[in-house]
């Protein structure tokens, strides 16, 4: 019976289409509103979760199921971010990643509809809420940049460190940045590696067997059911693309492999994802979904791999 299931299970995978709708694994209990979530573990093993907030939302989980509230990331809104953040409330999309025992937390400050933006990047050596240093400017956009500098995502392969952000209507960005600092590396300038009308945003880039993928949200987030939000993906033999859709398709000509939709089970507009690499359970996707009410929670899912090597949702 093992033995069946275990082929069951292959050929669902192999059969898969990405794109299928996809509701979260299992029910997630406690401090679960959150949006754009990024995914770590702290020291001791606890899982956290960092996200959109008044100086970044922050919530905590010892076993994935059952989370607790904590104190925003900053005990006060960065000097540095009030002049591109018109509300003087809102840090957008933080991303945190640990390396050789450093908590590098990324993040933006911008306001809805405006060009005018800044990415930030801010270390610890424990990860908890209050002991991130004073920000420092990774790179801003303004009307005449060509790009938007929001929702920053660190990626490391082979010690080489890349941040993707943006952008909107703008396209999404890949910036090689400094081992150590995260800081722009000097003579280098932002690549387009994705581009799709109607918005594309809240990107990640993480690898797996031997492919590196991109994560995507397409449509408009954060207008309750009525979001259109989808997680879409993309992969390349390069870090740095080109990145291609399941037909081939280059994309920054438009391609996009949806791989969770929303509009059904009570779940609408999920986007705003990211991956984490689990030492003992693999990939997992996080995210933010809308419900029928309108309010936003979290969804967490297992990836697996279809035999083509697209990312499935389960």
């Amino acid at each position: 019976m093992q033995l069946l299931a275990t082929l069951l299970t292959l050929a669902s995978l192999a059969a898969a289409v990405p794109g299928s709708k996809c509701k979260p694994a299992e029910p997630i209990t406690g401090a679960i509103i959150i949006h754009d979530p990024s995914m770590a573990q702290l020291k001791d093993g606890t899982y956290i979760v960092v996200g959109t907030g008044r100086n970044i939302d922050v919530k905590t989980s010892k076993d994935l199921i059952h989370w607790r509230q904590e104190p925003d990331a900053f005990p006060t809104t960065p000097k540095a971010c009030l002049e591109y953040n018109e509300n003087k409330d809102q840090i957008w999309a933080p991303d945190l990643t640990l390396v050789d025992n450093v908590f590098y937390l990324y993040f933006s400050c911008s306001s809805f509809g405006s060009p005018f933006s800044a990415i930030f990047i801010s270390t610890s050596k424990t990860g908890l809420p209050g002991s991130f240093s004073e920000p420092q400017l990774v790179i801003s956009s303004s009307e005449g940049t060509g790009y938007n500098a929001i929702d920053p995502a660190l990626a490391i392969f082979d010690g080489e460190w890349y941040m993707t952000f943006g952008s909107w209507q703008r396209g999404i960005f890949q910036a090689r940045v400094q081992p150590g600092t995260g800081l722009i590396l000097p003579g280098t300038k932002p690549i387009k590696v994705a581009e799709k009308s109607g918005g594309l945003e809240g990107v990640y880039l993480y690898k797996a067997n031997g492919y590196y993928y991109l994560t995507q949200s397409l449509g408009l987030c954060c207008k309750g059911a009525d979001s259109t939000y989808q997680t879409s993906v993309g992969r390349s033999l390069s870090p740095s693309g080109p990145f291609v859709d399941r037909k081939g398709v280059d994309l920054n000509k438009g391609g996009a492999l949806v791989i969770n939709e929303g509009g059904h089970d009570g779940v609408y507009g999920p986007g705003g994802s990211s991956v984490y690499t689990s030492p003992d359970k693999g990939d997992i996707i996080v995210y933010h979904y809308y419900l029928n009410d309108g309010g936003h929670i979290m969804g967490i899912n297992k990836l697996e791999y279809s035999e083509d090597g697209w990312p499935v949702m389960v």
